[in-house]
């Protein structure tokens, strides 16, 4: 077994690749988004909770573990004696929340009058935005899963209730 020396280096190693292939601009604003959606908790969570409470907002579990693991290592977040990963109050809640993938999704809907085609303009903008494909479909399906959009075919039309959504006044 490793010992925890070795865990901290691999994880700073690990760190330090992303960041040299990831442009800064996208990384902060990922790691604001994060922050914005970990103030809906209080700005604390249970680290075996964290993806729980992440996953549904469209963040991809490797951007949650690298950026998770560098806020531990350089200090940013702490974790307590009962596994609790806590944000400071000089970063959370921020002064100007950062919508979540999920939410860029959404306004994208709301775009395109709250239906959206697979070949269309939203998906473009969206990929443009950094949300792939893949992330895309993921979002869709939990969406899809919440009962909060409908698909026909290669159409996804977002629920009424969402339609006419304000990111900044989120209760859930």
């Amino acid at each position: 077994m490793a010992g925890f020396g070795a865990i901290q280096r691999a994880v700073a190693i690990a760190c330090c690749a992303v960041a040299l292939v990831s442009p800064v601009a996208a990384q902060d604003r990922t790691e604001a988004a994060m922050i914005t959606a970990l103030a809906a908790h209080g700005c604390a969570v249970r680290r075996t909770d964290v993806a729980a409470v992440l996953a549904p907002e469209g963040f991809a579990a490797h951007a949650v573990r690298d950026v998770l693991a560098r806020w531990i290592l350089d200090g940013t977040a702490s974790l307590d004696a009962h596994d609790r990963l806590s944000l400071p109050a000089s970063l959370c809640p921020p002064a100007a929340p950062v919508p979540s993938p999920r939410d860029a999704v959404i306004t994208a809907f709301q775009a395109e009058g709250c239906t959206m085609t697979a070949d269309g303009e939203a998906v473009t903008a969206l990929s443009t935005a950094g949300i792939d494909a893949a992330r895309l479909g993921t979002i869709i399906g939990g969406l899809y899963a919440a009962g909060d959009v409908t698909v026909e075919g290669r159409r996804a039309t977002l629920a009424p209730r969402l339609c006419r959504f304000d990111p900044s006044a989120r209760s859930d």
